[in-house]
């Protein structure tokens, strides 16, 4: 990279002396040309411009969209083919399972290799590729991390409504599906009762702490079992 600055700056200087002031329409042309493929020549030595053209989603949603969080890219960091990359523009695609950066002027995307990403992390959310026993490889959010683990997957999928013969309306619907990590292994949570069973002979202490804290599974189940799970760990010391 250290090549590619040094005959920008020699570049920039001859244009600069041939041209000067007499043309200021062809510097400036010449300039942003310049710079261009300086970027261009420092992406192509990174490790991390290395993947396959992203495709967007071509039609226009009624509801939701299909990104972790938002919808613009973010500053995250990337562990990827071994190298951690900091401060890197990104976003998740939650329908397509794809994690984007940006390419120089943002008019076109690259998807990352998902098996080559050991971790990432966006909007201070972190995700690592798992291939727990029993459940599909990908990407799973780190939620908790102590003796025992809490895990999530997301996911979104669009939903196809036809309003007549000649509208259709496309909207996004979310799922996330929640892991006990306990002795190495992983088990699906998906329900009050599904974690108190793993608890063994904690469990009347767990129920005991679900009412005094009034934990609501149903409309913050995220949350209870974070800090149920959090709690589970701190008596099981």
């Amino acid at each position: 990279m250290k090549y590619f600055r040094s005959a920008f700056f020699v570049l920039f200087s001859l244009v600069s002396n041939v041209y000067g002031q007499d043309d200021s329409t062809f510097y400036s042309k010449a300039k942003s040309r310049l710079i261009k493929d300086l970027l261009a020549s420092e992406m192509e030595q990174s490790g991390l411009y290395n993947g396959r053209g992203y495709r967007p989603h071509t039609m226009s949603f009624a509801k939701g969209h299909p990104f972790f969080k938002t919808d613009k890219f973010v500053s995250g960091k990337v562990l990827y083919r071994g190298i951690y990359y900091h401060d890197v523009s990104m976003m998740y695609d939650l329908v397509k399972n794809e994690v984007i950066v940006p390419y120089i002027d943002d008019n076109s995307h690259f998807s990352l290799i998902n098996e080559a990403i050991a971790e990432f992390s966006l909007d201070g959310h972190d995700f690592q590729f798992l291939s727990p026993e029993g459940q599909p490889p990908g990407f799973y959010e780190k939620l908790y991390a102590g003796k025992t683990g809490v895990w999530a997957s997301r996911s979104k999928s669009i939903d196809e409504n036809a309003l007549n013969a000649e509208v259709i309306e496309w909207t996004i619907r979310s799922r996330d599906r929640y892991y006990l990590l306990k002795d190495g292994k992983f088990t699906p949570l998906t329900s009050e009762g599904s974690l108190l069973n793993i608890a063994g002979d904690r469990k009347k202490e767990l129920k005991q702490y679900i009412r005094t804290n009034k934990l609501k599974f149903k409309s913050n189940f995220e949350s209870a079992i974070i800090k149920l799970v959090s709690y589970y760990d701190k008596i099981s010391e």
